[in-house]
């Protein structure tokens, strides 16, 4: 349950991005107990919580994937 994840008088990172976040798996019991994900709104000239829910899907990858991604950034300055 959402609720339990957060406390009362706690204070919460929202980190906005169009991108996957990646950890590593030994932090992935840790994040999973105490991330959520959100949906914000733009009201009144501000960004506000609309909507939250746990994580719901989760991918395992190799690190090798993550370095031949960077190799590759790096050779197109991208």
């Amino acid at each position: 349950m959402v609720a339990n994840v957060i406390k009362k008088g706690q204070t919460m990172a929202l980190i906005a991005t169009y991108h996957k976040i990646a950890i590593p798996v030994e932090f992935l019991p840790m994040f999973l107990e105490n991330a959520v994900l959100c949906e914000t709104t733009y009201e009144d000239g501000a960004e506000t919580i609309s909507k939250v829910d746990k994580v719901g899907k989760v991918e395992i990858y190799d690190g090798e994937e993550f370095l031949q991604a960077i190799a590759q950034q790096k050779l197109t300055g991208t």
